[in-house]
């Protein structure tokens, strides 16, 4: 009997044990140097074997244009995208950055690359409220695919948002679904009983109890554990 397989880039655990770690505890610093590389590789087996990242990128812009889709407002969507994450965003947002292009043609493009695994949104939740018609935080899948769209569209990224996403997707995989939460302070991740606040410098203010506030040196331990 047939079925559906997701096969999805290796997460961060998987990209360790291929490195040959096997106790990540007992090789803390190698695992640190191989977060930097994720980063840069993500858990495509081409590029960690290697390979051109191109590879990647073109295999994406031949489903672009399998389905119709334009590369020049494809290009313009990414580079507004780009440019604004971690930050949550509406459609009429990005598409106020591109050539007099619709919200809602904004928002089919975007929903279009949730579609092929290269996006997925995390919602705003207050209390038990999912609350899906505001503003959400757009996250790419895989280090390497905001790497390459950020090459491909001439926009750059802050680290903060590279290492945000990654944690987003990593919790959409391991609970199936992923909020933000934004009052007097936001939290960047909540998936099942988990807050999680994710920070590449130093926090500069004091977050609820029960909220887990993770620096650089504490992401790839959280990611590991996860999995564990």
């Amino acid at each position: 009997m047939g079925g559906l397989y997701e096969v999805l880039p290796l997460n961060f655990k998987e990209f360790v044990e291929v490195h040959g770690v096997r106790n990540y505890r007992l090789e803390y610093d190698r695992v640190l140097e191989l977060f930097k590389r994720y980063l840069e590789t993500g858990g495509f087996p081409l590029t960690i074997n290697g390979f051109s990242s191109s590879h990647v990128l073109n295999a994406i812009v031949g489903e672009i244009i399998r389905f119709g889709k334009s590369l020049e407002i494809t290009k313009e969507v990414f580079a507004s995208l780009i440019s604004k994450i971690p930050s949550a965003l509406s459609f009429r947002v990005i598409a106020q950055d591109t050539s007099g292009y619709s919200y809602k043609t904004v928002q089919e493009y975007i929903e279009f690359f949730k579609n092929i695994y290269v996006l997925d949104f995390a919602y705003l939740k207050q209390g038990s409220r999912v609350l899906y018609r505001k503003e959400k935080k757009i996250f790419f899948r895989d280090p390497l695919l905001l790497n390459v769209f950020s090459a491909w569209s001439g926009a750059s990224y802050l680290y903060s948002a590279l290492v945000e996403n990654v944690v987003q997707e990593h919790l959409f995989r391991r609970f199936g679904e992923i909020y933000y939460y934004r009052n007097s302070y936001e939290i960047d991740c909540i998936a099942a009983d988990l807050k999680v606040e994710v920070k590449a410098g130093k926090p500069h203010r004091r977050y609820p109890k029960g909220v887990i506030v993770l620096n650089e040196k504490e992401i790839p331990k959280f990611l590991i554990e996860l999995f564990t």
